[in-house]
């Protein structure tokens, strides 16, 4: 995926998932990078946490070398690959 959407849920194994109403494609709150970034083929698996005023997303990403429009491109690559990432806000 490019983006990720804001879901909601009490208890967050079983559900059940409510989605934002801001949920929107062209505005979305999250997207995977640009150019060179470590997420620019795909990001996906984010879990959002708040800790002291600052919101803390953790997620996996994946970066691709050279067309990050081509899933998986080059996998075994030694730059190529999943990784972790976060993001950090107030």
């Amino acid at each position: 995926p490019n983006r990720f959407e804001l879901y909601t849920a009490l208890h967050p194994y079983e559900g059940p998932w409510c989605p934002s109403i801001d949920n929107q494609r062209d505005r979305p709150y999250f997207e995977r990078g640009g150019g060179n970034d470590p997420d620019n083929g795909a990001i996906w698996q984010g879990e959002m946490l708040q800790y002291r005023n600052h919101y803390y997303l953790y997620y996996e990403n994946f970066h691709a070398i050279d067309d990050p429009d081509v899933p998986y491109q080059h996998y075994n690559h030694p730059q190529s690959g999943s990784r972790v990432g976060y993001a950090v806000a107030n």
